[in-house]
């Protein structure tokens, strides 16, 4: 059946402004901004001029007066970097000041605990039963953690304290073209309800970061019968942290700012912080010198920032082929319903400078021929638009509306070539395909990538690259789809793993499950290589059916979450707040946020540098992250988050740096059983460690010293009961009870 499409409305060649100035506007602003001249087009003056915020880039010594004097308001300063607001009609007069190097909008991202904590030992760690910590507790206490997302609902039972007050020090919301909201008092964030009510994804991700693990309600649970009542068990990571809530729009503008003011308000509050962001967006360059990677690798100089990988791991959206004497060639398809309606953006980037000629073609399979050829070379900034008026096929076997909008440029941040499309397709006949030829110099690589888009971000279909069974044409593959958001050098990308593969019950009697082979990656889970050849994930935590809180405005808003198709249910406060379970990267990346609040409550200076160089080297490895497959143990990045030995890593080296002190003594003295009677004790910063054993009637029993922290103590001569070990530094002696098997 022939459908009509949804219409971009980028209908003509926008041929405003000077090519001088097009040439610093990125692809997505470019086709944003011609789609609002055309709409304006021959009017004396726009209906409605919107207020647009950009992420400027400005020349070497050029200040922000020079924008602020066109009337520019300066919303973020990261120095080089600005984000603005200004009247989208005045976007060109920005780019071209001299003071500007790059202007760039338009971008938008998606959106993309029981067993999780009890698998990767938190439990242990919240109440200090974990090995090696001796009762010493970490719930996050005197940490600030953060996010940006959307649907927060920061009155949830799990943000509260058990007498109800707040645990949320501010609300920032940031959206797109005007000034920042900002609810810094517990009567300003009570009387806030949610900057999205058909959402709920931020206020899951907030929970399982940092979920109340005292909230009282009615609950189901795999392994109990019928619905229980008490302390619902669905509680976050770091459930005693600080909460800084940013949400709003998700332009990548946006988003900065969001962060921006979350990690400020941190330092104001005198915090260590960690910021996660379950967002993001698949096409873009994948290069640390983009704006948006370098001003999120600026704002992780103050705050560690965890990024969801992406979901796309099991969908060929990227392409990477180098140019050797031949044309690139690819379709660009629906990925299983034949003539689907798609929506996407696609970009095509080269590893350097050098253009390449694109042709945008229509390949008919049963004639196995090019019917409709259009080559774009380097159009300097500036826009054409493909459809019916110029290409007869088009409306021959394409349902009305159908269009190709491209622009091409080189970059001026990462100075690259690229090639930006926005596409509108519907085939009519399964025998068309549309696609692209590229023909590049010998010595380059083409890296490309393609999003769906469509109500709510995505399309009737997904749509990838293909081969279409045609000879010389390519299809794509997963690796590559990590997120570009996650690209920077001092951020941290989190892929997942299955962390629960039986079905999760709801209080209804009914069950959600996600499938996947439990302690096994996650076949959604996103990977690749940036373009300075650095392969990421960093790390993977679990994200598999993770319950964690829901928005109460979500649930009333929508009939995907009815009130008892929910996992647990809390009535406190006068106010209901549900439970509900979910999967994806979106899922991990909080949960290793979370941890990383952990490891700062005992590490408070850890640095993000620091924090990346403490998760590697405490990644625990199995048999599933060694596997003889290469390509998926890429997909592992450095392996699975390990909370426990990160955290005694953390409390090592914190005081390796600051020096041992009589006030840390519960903290730093660590004693870990090795079996067969064989104990690493370890007093963490000790120049010097000596160590006596006294069984219960006052004799010692054994004695043993070494010039460092560490030692190991063969407790094999004695017999098995109770003893009392004193371990004594420059510190002080510390005394423990140790049982001997």
């Amino acid at each position: 059946m022939k459908r009509n499409l949804l219409v971009f409305g980028l209908l003509a060649t926008a041929t405003c402004g000077s090519i001088f100035a097009q040439s610093k506007i990125n692809g997505a602003g470019r086709l944003m901004l011609d789609t609002y001249l055309t709409q304006n087009a021959g009017k004396k003056a726009p209906a409605k001029d919107i207020i647009k915020s950009m992420i400027v880039t400005l020349n070497e010594g050029a200040s922000r007066e020079a924008v602020e004097a066109i009337g520019a308001e300066v919303y973020s300063d990261f120095g080089d970097i600005l984000i603005v607001g200004l009247p989208l009609s005045r976007a060109e007069e920005l780019a071209s000041l001299d003071a500007v190097k790059a202007v760039e909008f338009g971008n938008k991202n998606r959106v993309y605990m029981d067993i999780a904590r009890e698998n990767t030992g938190v439990d242990g760690i919240h109440d200090g039963s974990a090995e090696g910590l001796n009762g010493v507790s970490y719930t996050g206490t005197g940490v600030a953690v953060g996010l940006f997302d959307s649907g927060l609902d920061p009155n949830h039972a799990a943000f509260r304290n058990a007498d109800g007050s707040t645990r949320v020090n501010a609300v920032f919301v940031t959206r797109d073209g005007k000034k920042d909201e900002s609810y810094t008092t517990p009567e300003a964030i009570s009387a806030f309800d949610t900057e999205d009510n058909t959402a709920t994804h931020g206020t899951h991700v907030l929970g399982i970061i940092a979920g109340s693990n005292d909230v009282e309600g009615r609950y189901s649970q795999y392994g109990k019968n019928g619905v229980q009542t008490g302390t619902i068990p669905y509680y976050g990571v770091a459930p005693d942290a600080d909460i800084i809530v940013g949400c709003g729009d998700f332009y990548d503008e946006e988003i900065l700012r969001g962060v921006d003011l979350v990690i400020k308000h941190a330092k104001a509050l005198g915090k260590p912080a960690v910021v996660n962001l379950s967002l993001g967006s698949n096409v873009g360059p994948h290069d640390p010198n983009s704006a948006t990677s370098k001003t999120l690798d600026r704002l992780a100089d103050d705050a560690i920032i965890c990024i969801s990988a992406g979901n796309e791991g099991n969908s060929n959206i990227a392409l990477k082929r180098p140019f050797r004497g031949s044309s690139v060639n690819t379709f660009i398809s629906p990925a299983t319903i034949e003539n689907a309606p798609v929506l996407y953006n696609a970009e095509f980037w080269n590893s350097t400078e050098e253009t390449f000629a694109l042709d945008l073609i229509l390949y008919n399979k049963s004639g196995d021929k090019i019917i409709e050829k259009h080559t774009i070379n380097n159009l300097n900034g500036q826009s054409f638009t493909w459809n019916g008026n110029n290409c007869p096929g088009l409306k021959t076997y394409y349902a009305s509306g159908a269009q190709i909008y491209v622009t091409s440029n080189i970059d001026p941040n990462t100075g690259r070539y690229y090639v930006r499309m926005q596409n509108n397709l519907q085939a009519t006949s399964g025998n068309v395909r549309f696609g692209v030829n590229i023909r590049g110099k010998d010595g380059c690589t083409l890296n490309a990538y393609v999003s769906a888009l469509g109500l709510g971000y995505y399309s009737m279909d997904n749509v990838v690259f293909a081969s279409e069974n045609i000879k010389g044409y390519a299809p794509g593959t997963p690796d590559g789809s990590i997120n570009e958001m996650a690209t920077g050098k001092k951020v941290i990308s989190v892929g997942a793993y299955v962390s629960r593969a039986t079905s999760t019950p709801f209080m209804n009697g009914t069950s959600y499950s996600g499938g996947g082979t439990r302690n096994d990656i996650a076949d959604f889970s996103s990977y690749g290589t940036t373009s300075d050849d650095r392969d990421l994930p960093l790390i993977c935590g679990p994200g598999a059916q993770i319950v964690s809180s829901i928005s109460r405005y979500c649930t009333e808003y929508s009939d995907a979450y009815s009130k008892e198709a929910v996992t647990a249910m809390s009535n406190s406060f006068s106010r209901i707040s549900p439970y509900y379970p979910m999967q994806g990267t979106s899922m991990s990346s909080p949960f290793v946020a979370g941890t990383v609040a952990l490891w700062l409550q005992a590490w408070p200076q850890m640095s993000s540098e620091e924090c990346i160089d403490l998760m590697i080297e405490t990644a625990k490895k199995d048999n599933y992250t060694n596997t003889s497959n290469v390509l998926k143990r890429r997909r592992w990045g450095n392996g699975k988050i390990d909370p426990v030995e990160g955290l005694k890593e953390a409390i090592r080296r914190s005081a390796s740096i600051e020096g041992v002190s009589a006030d840390d003594t519960e903290k730093n003295l660590i004693i870990s059983p090795l079996g067969n009677h064989l104990y690493e004790i370890c007093y963490v910063g000790a120049e010097n460690l000596s160590v006596d054993v006294y069984n219960l009637q006052g004799a010692k029993v054994m004695t043993a010293a070494t010039g460092s922290d560490t030692m190991e103590l063969d407790a094999s001569s004695l017999a098995g009961g109770i003893y009392v070990m004193a371990v004594t530094t420059e510190a002080g002696t510390v005394s423990r009870k140790l049982a001997v098997k």
